[in-house]
């Protein structure tokens, strides 16, 4: 049967609203006659931030970025963009690229602080150690005696002890120790500095009063255990074992009895051994005994 002439009319209708509304759509709404109209870029990021679609909105920034790279919202896109890829996406070199150019237009900005600590922050991500050294140091040159400085210098330190730099971590920790009281930073720098000085250096009589210290000041009950332990095992370094024993003693947490008892046993065989030892004349250059 036959369609009448007015029914193909009205199919052949329908057939071409459809396709301008699937125009419309691949065309993503550009034209003011589909009933809408685009949003900003600008806008779109803001929008896909709050929604935290942060893929969306990194786009969204890079476009706006590209047409708009200097003035105050360029500024605050720039620094998002980069806190985006730094925080939300893990894209360290874009975040440390975004970073740089933010520091680079805006080298007093309200959010330069920030920008160059987060500089430093990915390089170290980035495991680019030295630079972010540099980084750290350039942010307290920038920002002379931010409140947090000690919190900067004992990173720095950690990154010249990462590197195995051990003198001038010294240096660093000794700045974070110098004039100052008791804290947890003097706590992790004092236990670096003895770390330094008797593993690295072999001088246990500098790092016997660094641990003491910790031993004595320490709120953190793990921490000093694990000062006493090591002071303990300075001592037996020295041949002092009664002081060594004597430490051990001083750790009086029940789950450590075990251990304690087992290592003032080895200490106790260490001192009688080192006691029967004959007596060791050096002066005939090679030591004969007794």
């Amino acid at each position: 049967m036959r369609a009448s002439r007015g029914e193909g009319r009205s199919v052949l209708g329908r057939h071409r609203a459809g396709l301008t509304a699937i125009a419309c759509v691949l065309l993503g709404v550009l034209s003011a006659g589909c009933g809408g109209t685009t949003k900003p870029p600008i806008d779109r990021a803001r929008d896909a931030w709050r929604d935290q679609d942060y893929v969306e909105a990194a786009q969204a920034y890079e476009e706006y970025l590209a047409t708009e790279p200097v003035g105050d919202d360029a500024a605050n896109a720039r620094f998002t963009i980069a806190d985006l890829y730094y925080h939300n996406l893990k894209q360290y070199e874009r975040a440390r690229d975004h970073y740089a150019a933010y520091l680079a237009a805006y080298p007093t900005g309200t959010r330069a602080y920030e920008a160059r600590k987060r500089l430093a922050e990915v390089n170290v991500e980035l495991k680019n150690l030295p630079e972010a050294i540099a980084q750290y140091e350039l942010l307290l040159v920038e920002h002379p005696n931010p409140p947090a400085w000690r919190t900067i210098r004992s990173t720095i330190a950690d990154l010249y002890y990462r590197l195995e730099d051990f003198n001038q971590a010294d240096i660093e920790y000794t700045r974070v120790v110098e004039n100052a009281s008791y804290d947890e930073l003097t706590e992790q720098a004092l236990l670096r500095l003895a770390s330094i000085a008797y593993k690295v250096r072999s001088r246990g009589e500098v790092a016997l009063p660094m641990y003491e210290r910790v031993a004595t000041s320490s709120e953190d009950p793990a921490v000093r255990r694990a000062a006493l332990k090591s002071l303990s095992e300075v001592y037996a370094d020295m041949f002092r074992f009664d002081e060594a024993v004597a430490t051990l003693r001083r750790i009086d947490d029940p789950s450590e009895a075990e251990y304690v008892a087992k290592r003032t046993a080895e200490l106790e065989k260490q001192r009688s051994l080192h006691t029967d030892a004959p007596e060791v004349d050096w002066s005939k250059g090679k030591g004969e005994g007794g």
